[in-house]
This record gives C-alpha cells, sequence and structure tokens, in this order.
C-alpha cells in the first residue's frame, strides 16, 4: 500500500513538472494571433465561415475555440488548454498500456508519450491540435490493446471512434495509426496465433474508423472546395505520386534524423533503457530498427515544403519512437526496473526543460515587441511601418506579415502595422529559409509614403524607436 502510494506521489510530480513549464512557456507565437483576432471580429461563428477550409477536419479549431472561451477572450486561454491537453495525454497513455506493462514500464511510456522529447511543436500552441490528436491516438492504442488481451465490442467500438476524431482534428498521425496492430506481434504471453488473431481484430477496428471517415469525407466533399487536402491532392495528380514519393522519402529522412538533434538524443535514450532493462542485444536491436523506420511515419505529410519543417516532421516521428518504447517495454515485461524507469524519466524532463526554455525566450521576444509597437500604434492613431534594421523581424517566430497588427488588435489596440527591411540589411530568418517561405518585403519595393515611421535596432533585445 505504501510502495502504490508513492509511486502514486511520483507520478504526481512528474505531471506537476510537466504542466509548470507548459504555464511557464506556451503562448501565443503565430497563426493564433490570427486567429484570436478572428474570434474578436466574429465569435465562435468564424468555425462557420470557414469550413470549406477544414470541412475534412472539422475538429482542427476545437482548440483555438477553448482557448478563446476559457481565457475569455484573453490570450490566457492558450497556456489553460495546453495544460489540460498535456493532462489529458499523461492520463490516456498511461491507461492504455496498462494491460502489458508494470507500473514503472507505465510511468516511463506515459512520460514519453506526454514529453515527446525532439518534438519542439510541443510547447507550441499552433500545434495544438496535433497535440489532440495525440490524445486520440493513444485512446486508439488503448482499445486496441483490450481488444488484443480480451476482446469486447466496446473496446471495438472505441478503437473505431478514436481513429474518426483523429483524422477530424489533424491527420498527421494517420501512419501510425496504420502500425498500431502490429503491437500484438510483440505480446509475449502469447503464441503466434494469438498473435495475429490480435493483429487481425485491431486492424478490423481501427480499419473501421477509417471507413466511417472516409464516409464523412464523400459527404461533405463538395463544401471541402478550399480545404488543403483537396489542393494537395490536385497537386499530386499534376506532377505524378511516385517522384513526389521518392523526394518526400529523402527530406523526411534528412528533416527528422539530421535536422532533431533531440529527437536523436530520445532514441539513443530509448536504445539505454531496451539494453539496461533486460541486457538482450535483441531488444536493443529490435529497437534501433524500429526508430530508424520512424521518419517514414513523416510521408503522411505529402509536401515537401511540410516535411522540410522539423515542427511538423518531427511530430509523428516523435510519437512512433514513443510507441517503440512501448513496444520493448512490453518485450521486457517481466524484467522492469524502476531505477532505470526513473532515469528514463529524469533524462526526458531535462530535455524537455531545455525546450520549453527555447521557447519561452521566443515568447519573451515577442512580447518585448508587441508592447513597444503597441505603445507606439496608440500614440500615433494611423497605419505604421516598421524598417527593421536588426534584420530579425519578419521570421517566422519574430512576426510573419499580418501577424504584428493582429497580436496589438488583440491586446487592444487597434492597428495595421508593416515590417520591411532596408535592402542594405540582410534577413536573418532561420526558420523561414528551412522551407523556404517569404518573410519581408524590401523597404525601397513598397510604398509606405502614407505610413507613420518607426525603427528596429538591435540583436539580443530588438528596441522599436520612432
Amino acid at each position: 500500500m505504501h510502495s502504490r502510494i508513492a509511486w502514486l506521489r511520483m507520478e504526481i510530480a512528474t505531471l506537476g513538472f510537466l504542466i509548470a513549464l507548459t504555464v511557464w512557456s506556451v503562448r501565443p507565437l503565430l497563426e493564433e494571433w490570427g486567429l484570436f483576432h478572428s474570434y474578436l471580429m466574429h465569435g465562435l461563428s468564424y468555425q462557420r465561415d470557414i469550413f470549406s477550409l477544414i470541412a475534412l477536419r472539422p475538429l482542427h479549431l476545437t482548440p483555438s475555440g477553448m482557448q478563446w472561451i476559457l481565457g475569455g477572450g484573453h490570450p490566457i486561454g492558450v497556456g489553460v488548454v495546453a495544460v489540460l491537453l498535456v493532462a489529458a495525454r499523461y492520463i490516456v497513455a498511461r491507461w492504455a498500456v496498462a494491460p502489458l506493462l508494470s507500473s514503472a514500464h507505465q510511468w516511463l511510456f506515459a512520460m514519453s508519450a506526454t514529453a515527446l522529447v525532439g518534438w519542439p511543436g510541443l510547447w507550441l500552441a499552433r500545434f495544438h491540435p496535433a497535440q489532440l490528436s495525440a490524445v486520440f491516438l493513444f485512446a486508439a492504442l488503448g482499445f486496441s490493446i483490450r481488444l488484443i488481451v480480451k476482446p469486447r465490442a466496446v473496446h471495438f467500438a472505441g478503437a473505431a471512434f478514436s481513429v474518426v476524431a483523429l483524422l477530424m482534428t489533424y491527420q498527421a498521425l494517420a501512419l501510425v495509426v496504420a502500425a498500431l496492430p502490429l503491437i500484438a506481434l510483440f505480446v509475449r504471453d502469447f503464441d503466434w496465433i494469438s498473435r495475429l488473431r490480435g493483429v487481425a481484430i485491431s486492424a478490423a477496428a481501427l480499419g473501421a474508423g477509417l471507413a466511417l471517415y472516409l464516409l464523412y469525407a464523400y459527404l461533405v466533399r463538395d463544401l471541402a472546395t478550399d480545404s488543403y487536402e483537396g489542393l494537395l491532392i490536385a497537386h499530386l495528380r499534376s506532377v505524378g505520386l511516385w517522384n513526389v514519393f521518392v523526394e518526400n522519402v529523402s527530406t523526411s529522412y534528412a528533416t527528422v534524423i539530421f535536422g532533431g538533434s533531440l529527437f536523436l538524443i530520445s532514441c539513443s535514450l530509448l536504445i539505454g533503457l531496451a539494453i539496461l532493462t533486460d541486457w538482450r542485444p535483441m531488444h536493443a536491436v529490435l529497437a534501433s530498427i524500429l526508430i530508424l523506420l520512424t521518419p517514414l511515419l513523416s510521408l503522411v505529410y505529402l509536401s515537401v515544403g511540410h516535411l522540410r519543417d522539423p515542427e511538423r516532421a518531427l511530430f509523428p516521428a516523435t510519437v512512433g519512437a514513443s510507441l517503440a518504447l512501448a513496444v520493448v517495454c512490453i518485450q521486457n515485461r517481466a524484467r522492469a526496473r524502476h531505477g532505470v524507469a526513473a532515469v528514463g524519466v529524469l533524462a526526458m524532463l531535462a530535455a524537455s526543460t531545455v525546450s520549453a526554455y527555447q521557447v519561452r525566450q521566443m515568447w519573451l521576444t515577442q512580447d518585448s515587441i508587441i508592447r513597444q509597437v503597441q505603445a507606439i500604434a496608440e500614440e500615433v492613431q494611423g497605419p505604421l511601418v516598421i524598417i527593421d534594421n536588426s534584420g530579425r523581424l519578419g521570421d517566422v517566430y519574430t512576426f510573419l506579415e499580418g501577424t504584428l497588427s493582429n497580436a496589438v488588435n488583440v491586446y487592444g489596440t487597434d492597428a495595421d502595422i508593416i515590417i520591411c527591411t532596408p535592402a542594405d540589411v540582410d534577413r536573418k530568418h532561420p526558420y523561414a529559409d528551412r522551407y523556404p517561405i517569404q518573410t519581408t518585403r524590401r523597404c525601397e519595393d513598397i510604398d509606405i509614403s502614407d505610413r507613420e515611421t518607426a525603427y528596429a535596432n538591435g540583436w539580443d533585445r530588438i528596441v522599436i524607436s520612432r
């Protein structure tokens, strides 16, 4: 009894630390400003107004709507929803593997599924739909495992509807869903007939969810005229699927393996845990093979531009690495070591702290700029141009075009702001360069004669002045 209470306290402390990091670091940074401004102008009816863009993902804006409601229209709602998503992912992930894993391994896996070490999007509110889809993914995992262990109709329905909810939110984990039935192959207590039966019934349930979603997509096809998915399919038809596939495989490996340093660290940790838990080389080999395959899970992004973005490509890869850890733990079920699990959890908490700190620095930079520009906008009471002598403004997280106006408007000041970079100033935009995407325009190429002027200078701290 005492050991169980002590174990519960450790888990509460782990989750509490992750929640504290979330409260400390997660703020609006990019399109969240535009969404908040749209809700400010139109209320929640904005979701109905743009339904043609999200018809195939009708739950996609659920997190942003919750941010607006729970924050009372204030950006604090972003942090509230972030906390709810962290807690939900931990609880659901721990529940998912309970039938197959010891308490130590449940703790380790739940931490891995919640922290998703190596994915920077965990701390970015723009990826809240992705995080919600991960909750549904781990729900599908839990129902699939229960189908494998003891098939019941409620588990079949739960797995199917979890897939539907996932695909209606964010489809990046579609290939991860397809891999879930394979977990039955690694249950050590089963003979091979039972394992294959588990694969079949799990695949049937998850396939039923896919069929329901495809039926929904067919019914709303005429409403999804402007959707991302529809435009992408049209592009693939024009360039050829095979040519896209070959390029996308190489791009996914380049982004995930060579562009995600924390991802490599987490994968090394996973292999180390496999060795330390059982000392069986075959499990380290198994973990290595699974990890080498995880970049392929990113191929659900059919756009090369998206695959060049570590914040997107690393999402299915890190979820896949978390499931690889689950497979290793299932194989080592009889040899769980609490000390090894604790080392793994502490390592993931340390990596999470580093990522959260980096995102908080982005927010502090943004917050300083917003407050300076808001004061100037209230003074000039008209259109404003910021001439950026620093070269930093206009990158993805230092206000793409339109973002700064939205942010100032959300804080209560009506503003029309553009940022431009003089021709003799180098743009230092590492985030935008990796796609690449257009950032600031050159001041000499646009007419700014009818705007009040402010100037941005500095590097570590950007100062806005007139």
